[in-house]
């Protein structure tokens, strides 16, 4: 749910354009409004959605919190404009009544920059607390990408194998797991991609491996989903 345009380019850049340059400009046009992307490639089989970051301003992050709930659930249409000083209303024409399972979020993937992990600022970790916990009720499957890891680690700047065996690395990691209460499993590191002009097969293994397990998990939720209203409507029927 919470993806960077840098990493939706680095994804497409693998099967189109190896000289994509990620688009800040997009990524700023685009960080208001709710938008749901479609992968390129042997990745179209999915769609994913892109959100406005978490704000350390009480209000407007109560507002969009509140907002975030709703669009996990399927309320929100795509093209929302999130707005700081309320939440989406019931008679907004971006709102959905009585959401089906394709507008439902069935796995959340949080972005963070992990040279910022040591000091997460609180307001930031109460509203992900308060998130989280509200997936945890849902079910819903929560993974964690930890951006940057190559400018933390000097060794994994200089060989991107060294990603899972860096001590700074897995320390950014653990510290992660105790903040938020992520399982280390959906905790992936990977490298940075905001700054690259050309991306090498080797640097996005760490992506693609993090996709695929979210992906993963968030395939058995909306199996689960699916089954949960095929026998709901078998039941109505029977009756």
């Amino acid at each position: 749910m919470f993806l960077f345009r840098p990493i939706y380019n680095q994804v497409s850049g693998l099967y189109y354009d190896p000289w994509r340059i990620p688009d800040a400009c997009t990524l700023w046009q685009w960080k208001e409004e709710y938008r749901r992307i479609k992968f390129p490639g042997l990745f179209d089989s999915f769609t994913v959605g892109d959100v406005k970051g978490l704000t350390k301003e009480v209000g407007a992050s109560s507002n969009l919190l509140e907002d975030l709930k709703l669009l996990i659930k399927g309320h929100i249409k795509p093209g929302y404009k999130f707005d700081a000083t309320k939440p989406i209303a019931t008679d907004d024409s971006f709102y959905i009544d009585n959401p089906n399972t394709a507008y439902m979020i069935h796995g959340v993937i949080i972005v963070f920059d992990i040279t910022e992990t040591y000091e997460i600022h609180a307001a930031h970790l109460n509203d992900i607390k308060d998130l989280t916990k509200k997936l945890h009720e849902m079910n819903i499957p929560i993974s964690v990408m930890l951006t940057k890891a190559d400018k933390l680690c000097r060794r994994v700047a200089e060989n991107v194998e060294y990603i899972y065996h860096s001590k700074k690395v897995l320390t950014a990691v653990i510290t992660v797991e105790k903040a938020l209460s992520v399982p280390k499993k959906n905790i992936h590191p990977i490298v940075n991609f905001e700054d690259e002009i050309s991306f090498g097969w080797k640097s996005s293994l760490p992506l693609l491996v993090a996709l695929r397990a979210c992906l993963s998990m968030a395939k058995c939720h909306l199996y689960n989903e699916q089954q949960k209203k095929g026998n709901a409507e078998a039941e109505a029927k029977s009756k």
